[in-house]
Formats: structure tokens, C-alpha cells, sequence
């Protein structure tokens, strides 16, 4: 009975174990995000982008009244990290879609998402001041002088620094105003 079992328990087996293609195109739900009214879920979906020999990452929406679902970000690149606005209305994200890792403000509806910062080297981390009208950022870059009419670039010194971005809550961020807090420190 046994020599019986055992090469049908071992089949069964083999045939449930998924190939390393397989696992990897499985898709993956994270970082799951309460909107602070409660109203929504963000999460984040991966999966492997064959063509590009890459994964992607996209921000989805749910909403736990309904059990509707839907995808809210659609770039070549991911978008990731997204965070509430303090009202609900704004959803921020960060995105390599145009090169470097920025930071992005979309409605919880769809539409386009607009691109809130410009930095060189990109944005690592970001978080939405109490009030929903700043933003604030670290972003690494090169090292930079200016002595009289003469700049140098150190392109082997990164630096962090710490900027703020002003949001307009009402969602007019044509003209944004970033400042920059530190100078930059090794």
C-alpha cells in the first residue's frame, strides 16, 4: 500500500509546485493606507514586467463601504509610498516615471496625477505636514560650490537635505515653491 501512495502523495505534489515563472508572475498586494476620513484604502500591486525585465508597482484604491476596486496609477514606471493629504481629498505618491524617484499629487477619483517636485537625485522620503499645506522631503544630490564666477560639482560627495514643497490645498500647483532647509550633510 504503501510503495502506492507514496509516488501519487509525490505527483500531487509536483504538480502543485509552482514553476519559478509562475511564482514570479504572481501579483502582490502591500502597504495598505486608511485615508484619515476612513472612506478608502491605497494599496500597492507588483508584478514582473517581462518586456522591461523589471517589477512594476502601481497604487490601487478600495473602498471598504462598497467593495469597489480600482487601479488609480497607470505610468510605464512605478508609483509607490502613497500618502494621505490630512483632508482626504489628496493622495501624494513617489514615482520614477520620468527618471528620478518625485513626489506626485493625485485626486482619490483618478485623473492625471501632478508632479509636485524637480529634484536631482530624487526624493527617498517624504510625509504631509498636520495641516495639508506642505510637504515635507529628503532628497540626495551632488555637492555643489560657486566661488566667484567659477561652480564645482563633486559628483563623489552625496549629500541628504531636507526641503519643503508648499501644497496648495485647493489643488492650484502650477507655481510650487520648494525651500530648502539644510544645506546638505555628508
Amino acid at each position: 500500500m504503501k510503495a502506492i501512495l507514496l509516488p501519487l502523495i509525490a505527483g500531487v505534489l509536483l504538480a502543485q509546485t509552482p514553476t519559478i515563472e509562475q511564482s514570479l508572475s504572481l501579483k502582490t498586494a502591500a502597504a495598505p493606507r486608511f485615508s484619515p476620513d476612513g472612506r478608502f484604502i491605497t494599496y500597492e500591486v507588483s508584478e514582473a514586467n517581462w518586456e522591461g525585465n523589471f517589477f512594476e508597482t502601481q497604487i490601487w484604491m478600495a473602498m471598504p463601504g462598497t467593495g469597489e476596486r480600482y487601479q488609480l496609477t497607470h505610468s510605464k514606471k512605478s508609483s509607490s509610498d502613497a500618502r494621505w493629504a490630512p483632508d482626504s481629498k489628496r493622495l501624494s505618491f513617489l514615482s520614477d516615471r520620468d527618471g528620478s524617484r518625485q513626489i506626485y499629487m493625485i485626486s482619490p477619483g483618478g485623473g492625471e496625477a501632478t508632479q509636485l517636485t524637480h529634484v536631482e537625485g530624487g526624493v527617498q522620503a517624504y510625509e504631509w505636514s498636520p495641516d495639508g499645506h506642505r510637504i515635507a522631503f529628503t532628497s540626495s544630490g551632488m555637492l555643489k560650490a560657486k566661488a566667484g564666477d567659477f561652480e564645482t560639482v563633486d559628483r563623489d560627495s552625496n549629500f541628504s537635505q531636507i526641503s519643503v514643497v508648499n501644497v496648495d490645498p485647493k489643488g492650484d500647483n502650477e507655481k510650487l515653491q520648494t525651500e530648502s532647509l539644510t544645506g546638505g550633510s555628508q
